[in-house]
C-alpha cells in the first residue's frame, strides 16, 4: 500500500526517519526507513526514532488512520509517529 499512497500523493522531505512495527502476537517485526525513495523495508537492525508493538490487528487499523492509541505500545519519538502519516498519507 506504500508506494501506491506515496505515487499519489506528495511528501513532505525525508530525513532519515526510521520506524519499527513490532507484533506483540506473533514473531515478526518490520522495519521502514524515510531515506529516499523508495523507502527502505525490512526487518529492524538497530536503533529506530519510533517503535509501535500491537497485535497485527492493531498494527494494520493504526497503518489505515484508526485510532487504535490505546492500545499499542509506543517507545522513543513517539511525536514523530505523525511524519508516517505524512510520508504515507491516504490519498
Amino acid at each position: 500500500m506504500m508506494p501506491k499512497r506515496r505515487a499519489v500523493a506528495k511528501a513532505p522531505p525525508r530525513h532519515g526517519e526510521s520506524f519499527v512495527f513490532r507484533r506483540t502476537d506473533g514473531p515478526q517485526a518490520w522495519a521502514v526507513r524515510f531515506d529516499s525513495d523508495p523507502v527502505l523495508l525490512g526487518v529492524p537492525a538497530g536503533a529506530c526514532d519510533v517503535q509501535v508493538s500491537g497485535t497485527a490487528s492493531d498494527l494494520t487499523l493504526l497503518l489505515w488512520h484508526r485510532d487504535v492509541t490505546g492500545s499499542l505500545e509506543m517507545r522513543g519519538a513517539s511525536s514523530l509517529l505523525s511524519r508516517y502519516f505524512a510520508f504515507v498519507p491516504l490519498s
